[in-house]
């Protein structure tokens, strides 16, 4: 682990759900996404389960990635949609694009 990694804030329980319900995800697809287990989500979710620090890493960034913006503040915590939109979701499916413009032209 680098020290930048070694610094940065990672998703608390209640962070992790809050994302989850602005993306409307479910515990599978965040699973997935971060490559951890359904059930290591859902442990950690509920308190259950106290994460590796990698782990709870692996989430965050995972989340991170799909439009999520931590709020970590002297006064709570908290998540909310980035301001800017990852690059993955700005690039549009390209063939998929040029098929619709090639039915709607035909």
């Amino acid at each position: 682990m680098t020290m930048t990694t070694a610094k940065r804030p990672v998703a608390s329980p209640a962070q992790c759900r809050a994302a989850r319900a602005l993306l409307r995800w479910t515990q599978g697809q965040l699973a997935q996404q971060a490559t951890v287990a359904r059930k290591t989500v859902a442990d950690f979710e509920l308190g259950n389960r106290s994460l590796h620090r990698r782990t709870r890493l692996d989430i965050t960034v995972a989340l991170e990635a799909a439009g999520i913006e931590f709020i970590w503040a002297a006064d709570g915590e908290g998540v909310r949609f980035a301001r800017k939109m990852p690059v993955v979701q700005l690039v549009p499916d390209v063939e998929a694009a040029a098929s619709a413009i090639r039915r709607a032209t035909a």
